[in-house]
């Protein structure tokens, strides 16, 4: 995928977010390995918009950068939203009309990060010129996140991964 270097990361994200299996993926990397959706969209972002492969030091200032908001905000939001789910629609039907409201305040949180995340890619040394392929651009930024998560990557990961990937590129 082609993507103008000024492109919006938000609408990058909703686009590639909505493909076949993408959520998904980037859901079970965060549950399983506690990756930021965030920075796995980021790192797809960063090679589509001809910003290069993201480094582990580059991804550990971005970790570094989201991490307070991600623990202070986004996480308690999404313990709260399924906790919620959890009680059962059914059974009380007020939950899951808050539920709603907490899911939308989830996604303004998460859009706050990004704006942060894509603030953060001028001061990056991030904007060298990509290599040739953005595909493998994406390929080594997520390697180097898996990297600094301390993932040794599992079948489910690399299955994960390669949807990203195959996302990215579509």
């Amino acid at each position: 995928m082609s993507v103008p270097a000024n492109a919006g990361f938000w609408d990058f994200s909703l686009r590639v977010y909505a493909r076949d299996g993408v959520a998904e993926a980037c859901l079970g990397l965060q549950d399983r390995r506690g990756a930021d959706v965030n920075l796995l969209l980021y790192c797809g972002w960063a090679a589509a918009t001809g910003r290069g492969a993201l480094g582990t030091d580059e991804l550990e200032r971005l970790v570094d950068l989201t991490g307070p908001w991600q623990d202070s905000v986004i996480q308690p939001l999404r313990q709260v939203r399924r906790g919620l789910k959890e009680l059962g629609e059914d059974e009380m039907p007020a939950a899951a009309s808050l539920r709603q409201d907490v899911q939308k305040i989830e996604l303004a949180a998460e859009k706050i990060e990004q704006d942060m995340l894509a603030a953060a890619a001028s001061e990056l040394d991030a904007g060298k010129a990509g290599k040739s392929d953005p595909r493998q651009d994406a390929e080594d930024s997520l390697t180097a996140y898996m990297t600094v998560l301390g993932v040794e990557a599992t079948e489910d990961e690399r299955r994960d991964l390669a949807t990203l990937l195959d996302a990215f590129a579509g």
